[in-house]
């Protein structure tokens, strides 16, 4: 949940307290400035990273520790508690990690998430 902070006719940018940036999207949708938002992201369009992505710097990312992780044979759930509690769900592909040599994060590491800007959702009711 947010309050839209500026919207013109390609993107939007939206202030969520509980995230560490704001929301930035392209998604079209109609509000006014100081409307309150909430933001819905599939967990499979939200990426997890050991390390902040360079390229996210000002908006469209988080950070927690993971809390859970279900194994469902072709791709993982990670349940990622941010310190505000809110959990956040990241579906990450079986071999991710593997072909990228990189070890799994595992239960109580410190992880990053990030999404593209076609991926928030504006909901306005």
């Amino acid at each position: 949940e947010g309050k839209l902070v500026h919207k013109d006719e390609a993107h939007a940018l939206i202030d969520c307290p509980e995230l560490p940036a704001k929301v930035y999207t392209d998604q079209k949708f109609e509000a006014e400035n100081g409307q309150t938002i909430w933001i819905s992201i599939r967990p499979e369009d939200i990426d997890l990273h050991k390390e902040k992505p360079a390229h996210r710097d000002t908006h469209n990312w988080a950070r927690g520790k993971v809390k859970e992780i279900a194994y469902l044979g072709s791709f993982a759930i990670y349940h990622v508690q941010m310190e505000n509690g809110r959990i956040i769900k990241s579906q990450v592909p079986a071999p991710y990690w593997y072909v990228r040599g990189i070890e799994p994060p595992t239960w109580g590491d410190e992880v990053y998430l990030d999404w593209p800007e076609n991926q928030p959702t504006p909901l306005t009711r």
